[in-house]
């Protein structure tokens, strides 16, 4: 957050380290004996890109605790991104939608689609899939080579860990 008078913090500082806080104590003493002008927040994400940033050189905000709180706990609920499901277009759609996904690590995969009782209605997919992008086509047919009624759906994928699912609307 700042230089700092322990001395870990002050060899961040000087050897241009990358320890994930350093703090100066009040009263400041590094910042003084360095005629410092002025005094800068950064908190950065574990990527290293900056999410806050804010002149601190009139003082300390009093809720600093509950900023850093706020980033620390969104990062600890990220969970690891293993797919990304998108939204199936046109939608609604009558003959054939287009289902996009990208699959960051190759794993075994099912996408279906659903009826609004949560009955599998189509498997579109399943079985290993390579990492990268993919697009399926749905035309409306159940498993059975049937055209289904009109109505709202639900398409889904998932791993062996995780699943997303979205709606979408086929209208004869």
């Amino acid at each position: 957050m700042s230089k700092s008078s322990w001395v870990g913090g002050i060899d961040n500082w000087v050897n241009q380290g990358s320890a994930p806080i350093c703090v100066d104590s009040s009263p400041y003493l590094i910042w003084n004996d360095w005629n410092a002008s002025q005094r800068d927040l950064f908190i950065t994400n574990s990527n290293g890109e900056i999410v806050f940033k804010e002149n601190i050189t009139s003082g300390i905000p009093n809720d600093i605790n509950a900023i850093i709180l706020n980033y620390l706990s969104t990062e600890k609920d990220v969970q690891p991104v293993t797919f990304k499901l998108g939204q199936n277009f046109p939608n609604p759609f009558n003959g054939q939608t287009q289902i996009p996904f990208t699959i960051f690590n190759p794993e075994n995969i099912s996408v279906n689609i659903f009826d609004i009782n949560g009955r599998i209605i189509k498997s579109l997919f399943v079985g290993y899939q390579n990492a990268g992008s993919t697009v399926l086509k749905w035309d409306g047919t159940n498993n059975f080579n049937e055209i289904v009624s009109s109505g709202i759906y639900f398409y889904k994928i998932k791993t062996s860990n995780i699943s997303s699912m979205k709606k979408l609307i086929f209208a004869k």
